[in-house]
């Protein structure tokens, strides 16, 4: 199976998601794409979008890239590191982002306030699922957790403008 080097309207690296796909079956499909292309937007109209999806499948495997804005304090980090402590949970770290791997789902979270001292949050996730998917496989985790990085970059940079998005490292987030 053919995966694109561009996925989630030609935004994010194909990859990671060449990695959670298996090599025969169906055809890659990518489908319910919005709001990750930034071409044709005016930067004020890209920064108010609050949420994004996108749904790739293929081969009997689905894949599900989505994010949203979390403000109101109703979600904070302190529920983020919660989470990632609970059991069948394992932490990831990126830079100042932080989450964690649930099942074979990836979650990330980045600071984005939009005032100074605001406790904004930017989440991004990836659901993995469908045929043969083995939710403690740690090839799956660690791709969904790289296309969660990736998604996490492009989002906190270049749609949501997210003060110190451009301290977020390259690569992988840290697993454990």
């Amino acid at each position: 199976m053919t995966v694109p080097a561009k996925v989630c309207e030609a935004s994010l690296p194909g990859g990671a998601v060449k990695g959670l796909m298996p090599e025969r079956g169906e055809e890659f499909q990518e489908k319910n794409a919005y709001n990750f292309a930034t071409g044709g937007h005016s930067s004020d109209a890209v920064r108010n979008w609050g949420l994004g999806q996108c749904l790739l499948a293929g081969g009997g495997v689905s894949l599900k890239v989505e994010y949203r804005f979390l403000q109101g304090g109703d979600y904070t980090r302190a529920d983020v590191e919660r989470d990632a402590r609970e059991s069948g949970s394992t932490p990831l770290t990126l830079g100042d982002a932080g989450g964690y791997l649930e099942g074979p789902g990836a979650h990330l979270f980045v600071d984005c306030p939009v005032r100074p001292g605001g406790d904004e949050l930017l989440e991004v996730s990836v659901g993995v699922g469908g045929n043969g998917v083995d939710v403690k496989d740690r090839a799956v985790r660690s791709s969904a957790a790289g296309l969660a990085a990736d998604a996490a970059r492009h989002v906190a940079r270049d749609i949501r403008s997210c003060p110190d998005a451009e301290k977020l490292p390259s690569g992988p987030p840290r697993i454990g």
